[in-house]
């Protein structure tokens, strides 16, 4: 069932920048994204329903005044998937 999901997420996440593609993709390989609750699967889900530009926006964390503490939390994570610390 994971690997399902992670199949409909690597499909959703050929966005209209590479850039946003890149980052997305990057966590989908991430050995976090196996560990997603269907909580978190959902969080990441409603990030890619954002358009382009706030996406990017809130992957560089430029702005991310319009999104929920919850998808916040979930970028951080997208983050440090694509850029470890």
């Amino acid at each position: 069932m994971q690997n399902d999901w992670l199949r409909k997420m690597r499909f959703a996440c050929k966005r209209g920048t590479l850039e946003s593609e890149l980052i997305l993709q990057a966590f989908l390989e991430h050995p976090d994204a196996l560990a997603l609750s269907v909580q978190e699967q959902t969080l990441f889900e409603s990030l890619l329903e954002l358009d382009d530009t706030t996406l990017m926006n809130a992957l560089i964390n430029a702005q991310t005044d319009a999104l929920s503490p919850q998808q916040k939390i979930m970028l951080q994570q997208i983050r440090r998937a694509y850029l470890p610390v």
